[in-house]
């Protein structure tokens, strides 16, 4: 890479900087990247499960091979992510995979991905909309 993108749509040649600074630039730009990696790492193994009907509280995966997270799943009968060690605690207790295609028989909080668009969408009660699911 012979420029650095500063921001703001500017950009500076590394021969430029002064020594100190570029080794402080390639430093932090190192730092950012394993910072990234192990963000993606965590996030990876994160799974979409939509709650039985009448599900809804907190779920806590403790147990030896689990987690150790704490789930709150906000809405009666929603969805949430849930890390790959604890999707059979959750199978356990009435979840189920979120579908990749849209539902017959919708409820509220019924959630799928739309592959088309890349996006969760929930019915609320009227029409499917754009949820983050956390």
């Amino acid at each position: 890479m012979t420029t650095i993108d500063i921001g703001g749509g500017k950009s500076v040649q590394r021969r430029h900087l002064p020594k100190t600074m570029l080794r402080e630039f390639d430093t932090a730009a190192a730092a950012f990247s394993e910072t990234q990696a192990a963000v993606r790492a965590w996030v990876k193994p994160l799974h979409p499960m939509q709650g039985a009907v009448d599900s809804s509280g907190t779920v806590t995966c403790n147990a030896p091979s689990q987690s150790g997270l704490a789930y709150t799943l906000g809405e009666v009968g929603g969805a949430l992510l849930v890390d790959q060690r604890d999707v059979a605690a959750f199978a356990k207790l009435g979840f189920t995979d979120v579908p990749s295609q849209q539902p017959s028989n919708s409820r509220v909080g019924l959630v799928f991905l739309d592959t088309a668009t890349g996006e969760y969408l929930r019915w609320n009660g009227s029409a499917w909309a754009p949820v983050t699911l956390e």
